[in-house]
């Protein structure tokens, strides 16, 4: 079987083009000049440049075992690049690998040194490089990494230009925390050996290996580390940098919470502006460093489900971008409407409520949206501007109980790194971030969660015949009976924020789902447009007995560079 590298579909080895999202199984473009390529070169025969899948190799044992002279494997599909003895019995090396589209050829059991690298995957995500394959042969166990060996070392990142000392402190902040996880594991040795530090092309923090503790270490060896890391910076330091090096030098920090105080401290001295809250109003920092915002990106889907014949859900974006690049960095300034909205009630009705809502919605904020993100009274307006547009019609219509249209609503408004989200029904909003993993930012206004909130077990609740009945809806009463629970946010980390009706969101689809289908798309390499179908395809195996959609938006945000340096 072959596996798409674009939707990770699988399918028949005869086929040329993924089934599911039509991407070429045999060829790509080169990513230097555009011409097309085998994915089995090596290089592009128009500019040369390398475009081969390659893997960094951990082999653990006798490297020779098992494997010819060229390949890794017996099968001859990991050709061998480079292999070298890095300490005792341990290799590393880089690989290309010849057939990228075949499943892994590892099987269970799991390497204990891939499953390490999962492991902490799990608490330090895309820090840490994937596991590509990984297989146990009688003399040794191999473990295939993602290869980052052309990011930028980080010790060579002074050569492209000066860093500003918002960016060094992240950095800084990253591998405190780096340090912190991987002491019980024993690999701090990790984020001492400074080429193995990297960053991607969005200067994310990484590295390429786990190394292990050759020995007892303390912060003053971490002090040491960024005292050589440091002496490649052109610009002299600030005297409170300084300050932090020596008393980590002489071991005068116990622990890296103390470490984090003092780095939070230099950028209070700084005199910059207090955003770093993640949700507006909450007095606690969740980050050390204020962020700007870096790209947006959104794709949305609707689909009837298996078993409906018409489709209720509507969805509207508008966004407006402007972008500025130059020697001294990137500026965007972003604005986007999200809505969805799930209607029901009557024949077509619910196709009405929906759009109309949409619509209303659209209008009301190309007409009420400032220079900042709306008040709650303004963002209240708009909803109950919507619920009347639909209460009206019904009105009009004379139409009474089921018969009466009416839809929810999931609103989000995105300006640059603030949000403000309004909600009504059982649509929901749920945000995902690599450190946090998914939340669900909104409560379903239904029977059940008001009988939680009103103290009952939840067992209790739900076991109600009308538990699922929704206790708000725009449309079928008035504005009295509407009220929206509205919030307000601050994207402070790379953040996917999905809007999705309940056709997606039943029976905890993606509570139970979102590692394997959610967590790629925070990637900027991950096609967002193909995530969010491949999305839509699989809820609709699980659920499939209600329409469908998703709206996804992911939002990168990087240390703000316009603020004054230390």
């Amino acid at each position: 079987m072959l596996i798409c590298p674009q939707c990770q579909t699988e399918t028949n080895e005869l086929n040329k083009f993924c089934l599911q999202c039509g991407g070429s199984l045999t060829s790509k473009r080169c990513p230097a000049c555009g011409t097309t390529v085998s994915f089995t070169d090596q290089e592009c025969p128009n500019c040369t440049a390398f475009v081969g899948t390659t893997y960094q190799v951990l082999l653990e044992g006798d490297p020779l075992a098992e494997s010819s002279s060229t390949h890794l494997d017996p099968q001859e599909r990991y050709r061998i690049l480079d292999l070298r003895l890095a300490e005792g019995t341990l290799v590393r090396g880089l690989v290309l690998d010849s057939q990228p589209f075949q499943t892994p050829l590892g099987q269970p059991p799991r390497p204990q040194l891939a499953q390490t690298y999962q492991d902490l995957q799990g608490q330090l995500y895309s820090a840490v490089p994937k596991v590509g394959d990984s297989w146990l042969e009688p003399q040794r166990q191999i473990v295939l990494l993602e290869d980052r060996s052309r990011w930028t070392p980080l010790g060579e990142r002074w050569q492209k230009g000066p860093v500003p000392a918002l960016q060094l402190l992240h950095w800084l902040h990253d591998l405190a925390q780096f340090w912190q996880v991987l002491e019980p594991h024993g690999f701090r040795q990790t984020v001492l050996e400074l080429d193995n530090l990297r960053l991607d092309e969005d200067e994310s923090l990484g590295f390429q290996y786990l190394y292990p503790d050759p020995g007892p270490l303390t912060l003053a060896d971490l002090g040491h580390s960024w005292q050589k890391l440091l002496e490649n910076s052109p610009d002299p330091l600030s005297e409170a940098l300084v300050h932090l090096l020596s008393s980590l030098i002489e071991g005068k920090l116990q622990s890296t919470a103390e470490l984090s105080a003092l780095l939070e401290q230099i950028v209070e001295a700084m005199n910059l502006p207090d955003d770093s809250a993640d949700e507006v109003g909450d007095d606690t920092p969740t980050v050390v460093l204020p962020m700007q915002l870096y790209s947006v990106e959104d794709a949305a889907l609707t689909d009837n489900g298996s078993q409906r014949s018409h489709n209720e859900d509507s969805f509207g974006v508008s966004v407006s971008m402007h972008k500025e690049e130059g020697p001294a960095g990137r500026s965007l300034k972003f604005r986007g409407l999200y809505i969805l909205c799930d209607g029901m009630g009557g024949h077509a009705g619910g196709e009405v409520a929906s759009a109309l809502a949409v619509k209303t919605l659209q209008a009301y904020f190309q007409a009420h949206w400032g220079e900042t993100l709306p008040t709650q009274a303004e963002v209240l307006a708009g909803v109950q501007e919507a619920n009347q547009a639909i209460y009206d019609i019904n009105q009009e219509q004379d139409s009474s109980g089921s018969g009466r249209m009416g839809t929810t609503l999931v609103l989000v408004l995105v300006q640059d790194t603030d949000l403000v989200v309004a909600h009504v029904g059982d649509s929901r909003l749920y945000r995902l971030r690599r450190k946090e993993g998914l939340e669900q930012l909104t409560v379903d206004h239904e029977v059940g969660q008001r009988e939680i909130q009103w103290g009952v077990d939840a067992a209790i609740a739900y076991a109600r015949p009308d538990a699922y009945q929704l206790t708000q809806a725009l449309g079928p009463r008035g504005d009295d009976f509407i009220n929206p629970d509205i919030q307000y946010f601050c994207v402070r980390e790379d953040s996917l924020f999905l809007l999705c009706s309940d056709g997606l969101s039943d029976n905890d689809f993606l509570e139970e789902h979102w590692q394997e289908h959610l967590k790629p798309l925070l990637s900027s390499q991950t096609n967002l447009e193909q995530g969010v179908a491949r999305l839509v395809e699989l809820g609709n195996n699980y659920n499939g007995h209600d329409n469908i959609t998703a709206l996804a938006v992911r939002i990168k945000v990087r240390p703000n560079m316009a603020l004054m340096r230390s």
